[in-house]
C-alpha cells in the first residue's frame, strides 16, 4: 500500500502548486469602508500634525531639557507597540498552525482508511482467480455463474474507481494542508526574528535614554520646579485638549448631517415607491373591472427602512450619551498611590487637573471606557501621550507613559490595556498623570472612578 500511496503522490504534481492559504484575520471589528476608515485615521493624523508643528514653532524661545529625551522615549513606545503586535501575531499564527496540524491528522486518518479500503478491493478482485472482464467472458463458464461474475467484477471496479478518485483528492488536500503548514512556519519564524531585532532596538533604545537623563537631570530637576514650566505644560496640553474637541464635535455634526441628509432621501425614496406601487395597483384594478375580473390583492409590504452606513472615524454611534451613564462606575487605569489629586496645589505652583498615580514602570495601562484613540504620540510635559474620545465630548487621558500600545483612530473596549506606565516627559518619578474632560474642561476623575 506504502507503494501505491508514492504512486498516486507522482502522479498528482498540482499538488503542489495549491495556492498557499491567507494569514489568520485580526480578531477586532472589521470596518465597514476600511478606505474610508484610512483617510479619515491620515486626515486625523496630519491635523495633529500641524498642531503640533504650530505648538513647536511658538515655543522655540522656551528649550526643555525633556525634549532631548523626546527620539529615545518615542523609539521605546514604538517597539514596545511593535513587539506587542508581534506577539498577537505569533498566537494567531501558532494557533493556525495548531488547526492546520490537526486538519493534517485528520487527512492522514482518511487518508489511510481510503488506502486500506483500496487494498480491500484488490484482495476481493483477485479472490475470484484475478480474472478480468474478458478473462471472465472466454472462460466457457456456465451463463449465469458468468453474469454473476461479471456483475461482482463490474462492481469492484467501479468502487475501486471511485476510491481511487477520492484517495486523488485527500492527497491533493493533504499537499495543500501541509504546504500551508509550511508557510505559517516560515511566517512563525519571520515574527521570531524581527522580534529579537526589535528586542535589541529596545535595549540600545534604553540604555541611550539613561545616558541622556544621567545627563540632564539637575537640568530636569531645575525646571520641574519653576511654575512658569508647569504652566506652559497645561496650556500645551489644553491647546491640544481644544484642537481635538473642535475637531471632534465639527466631525460629529457632519457626521450627523450627513445621517439626517441620508435619512430624508430614505424617505423621500419610499414615499416615491409607495406612490408608484399605489399607481400600478390602482391601473390593475381599473384592468381587472373592465376585463369582469376580482381585483388583484395589494402588494406586499417595502423592504424595511435602509440602514445609513455610520461614520468610522468617530465613536460608534452606540456610546453616545453612554459615558455619563459610567459616572461612579469608572475603574482608574492602574492601581497605585494617587499623589497628587484634582484641584489640589502643585507644590511648584499651580494646581492638579488631573491625578497622578504613583506606579511601577512597564504596569498595564487600561481604558477606563470604550471610544476611540484620538491621540498618540510624544508630548513636551507628558511624554508618551495617549487620548480617548469616549463621545458626547468626553475624553480621558493618559501622559508619562513607558508605551503607547495604540495607534490614532483605533477602536478600544472598557479595561483594554493601551499603554504601558513609565516616566517619560521628564516625570522625576513612574507613574500614569491621568485626566477626564468635558469639551474640553478638566473635571475630577475621583468622583466618577475608583481604584481596581
Amino acid at each position: 500500500m506504502k507503494r501505491l500511496a508514492a504512486i498516486l503522490l507522482i502522479a498528482l504534481p498540482a499538488a503542489a502548486g495549491w495556492p498557499l492559504a491567507a494569514a489568520a484575520a485580526d480578531a477586532g471589528k472589521a470596518p465597514s469602508d476600511p478606505a474610508a476608515v484610512a483617510r479619515e485615521r491620515e486626515a486625523l493624523r496630519k491635523r495633529l500634525e500641524a498642531l503640533k508643528k504650530d505648538i513647536a514653532e511658538g515655543e522655540e524661545e522656551h528649550a526643555d531639557a525633556a525634549d532631548a529625551l523626546k527620539e529615545s522615549e518615542q523609539t521605546i513606545s514604538k517597539v514596545n507597540r511593535r513587539l506587542v503586535e508581534l506577539g498577537n501575531a505569533q498566537r494567531r499564527a501558532n494557533a493556525e498552525l495548531e488547526r492546520q496540524k490537526q486538519a493534517i491528522a485528520e487527512k492522514e486518518k482518511n487518508l489511510a482508511q481510503r488506502q486500506a479500503h483500496l487494498a480491500d478491493l484488490l484482495r476481493r478482485q483477485y479472490a475470484v482467480g484475478g480474472l478480468t472482464p474478458w478473462g471472465a467472458l472466454l472462460s466457457g463458464d456456465d451463463p449465469q455463474r458468468l453474469n454473476r461474475n461479471l456483475a461482482y467484477l463490474g462492481y469492484i471496479a467501479q468502487a475501486r474507481a471511485n476510491t481511487v478518485t477520492e484517495l486523488q483528492g485527500e492527497l491533493e488536500e493533504l499537499a495543500r494542508l501541509r504546504a500551508q503548514a509550511d508557510t505559517k512556519r516560515d511566517e512563525l519564524e519571520q515574527l521570531a526574528s524581527e522580534e529579537n531585532n526589535q528586542r535589541q532596538e529596545l535595549l540600545k533604545q534604553s540604555d541611550q535614554r539613561r545616558k541622556v537623563l544621567a545627563d540632564i537631570s539637575s537640568k530636569l530637576s531645575s525646571q520641574r520646579r519653576q511654575a512658569a514650566s508647569l504652566a506652559r505644560d497645561e496650556q500645551r496640553l489644553s491647546r491640544v485638549i481644544e484642537d481635538l474637541t473642535r475637531m471632534l464635535a465639527r466631525r460629529a455634526e457632519e457626521a450627523r448631517r450627513k445621517a439626517e441628509q441620508a435619512r430624508k432621501a430614505e424617505l423621500a425614496r419610499r414615499a416615491e415607491e409607495a406612490a408608484r406601487r399605489a399607481a400600478a395597483q390602482r391601473a390593475a384594478e381599473q384592468a381587472a373591472r373592465e376585463a369582469g375580473k376580482p381585483p388583484p390583492p395589494p402588494p406586499p409590504e417595502p423592504p424595511p427602512e435602509r440602514a445609513v452606513a455610520r461614520n468610522d472615524s468617530l465613536p460608534d454611534a452606540s456610546l453616545a450619551g453612554q459615558f455619563e451613564k459610567l459616572r461612579g462606575r469608572l475603574r482608574l487605569p492602574v492601581r497605585g498611590d494617587i499623589v497628587g489629586r484634582f484641584g489640589a496645589a502643585r507644590g511648584e505652583g499651580g494646581t492638579w487637573k488631573g491625578v497622578f498615580i504613583r506606579a511601577s514602570e512597564g504596569t498595564e495601562v487600561r481604558a477606563v471606557a470604550a471610544g476611540k484613540v484620538v491621540f498618540a504620540d510624544w508630548l513636551r510635559g507628558f511624554g508618551n501621550l495617549l487620548i480617548i474620545d469616549h463621545g458626547s465630548q468626553y475624553l480621558s487621558i493618559y501622559g508619562n507613559n513607558q508605551s503607547v500600545l495604540r495607534h490614532v483612530g483605533d477602536d478600544v473596549k472598557g479595561g483594554d490595556i493601551v499603554a504601558n506606565v513609565g516616566a517619560t516627559g521628564g516625570q522625576a518619578e513612574s507613574g500614569l498623570y491621568f485626566e477626564l474632560r468635558h469639551k474640553g474642561a478638566p473635571f475630577d476623575p475621583l468622583r466618577w472612578a475608583s481604584l481596581r
